[in-house]
């Protein structure tokens, strides 16, 4: 948790240093319910809280990270990179997105042994303006841990908003 609100700080007072309107700070939470073919629980509710930093170049073409994090029973860290792409509008800001990030994924339950995973993860969602630097970013986000039995994760990102630098 010491680590979130760090890289948190440390995003927010690097945008603000570089005035330009090509950064983009994202902050989410958002729940997530996880389908299961093993086991006695058929699914699993979670909430799961993320912070991200993107680039945008002029093309709608746009680059970056974040950092997501589930705590409860099922505890997971989530570190990825890569594309996004904004369309659909010429205000990137009140654009439609389709983001495909690659990283790592460190998870587990309680009391049980952690382990570490190649996750993949491709979002589908929509900025809705709601100023000149802030967007409500609702969408779907499906994860996938690699080397693993389970299944995807499909996740309703509701509470997710971009500001933008």
């Amino acid at each position: 948790m010491k680590k979130l609100i760090l890289t948190t700080l440390i995003l927010l007072t690097t945008s603000s240093v570089f005035a330009a309107t090509n950064h983009i700070v994202t902050g989410s939470s958002s729940s997530s319910l996880q389908f299961s073919n093993s086991g006695t629980k058929n699914y699993e509710a979670t909430l799961n809280i993320g912070l991200g930093y993107n680039y945008s170049f002029n093309n709608g073409f746009e680059f970056g990270g974040e950092l997501s994090t589930i705590i409860g029973d099922f505890n997971l860290l989530t570190i990825l990179l890569g594309p996004t792409f904004s369309f659909g509008s010429e205000n990137i800001n009140s654009s439609y997105l389709v983001s495909a990030k690659l990283g790592v994924a460190t998870w587990g339950y309680t009391g049980f042994t952690d382990y570490t995973d190649t996750l993949m993860s491709v979002n589908f969602s929509k900025r809705f303006s709601l100023s000149e630097q802030i967007s409500y970013v609702p969408g779907l986000r499906v994860d996938y841990i690699f080397n693993t039995d389970s299944d995807p994760v499909f996740t309703f990102e509701i509470f997710k908003f971009s500001l933008f630098f």
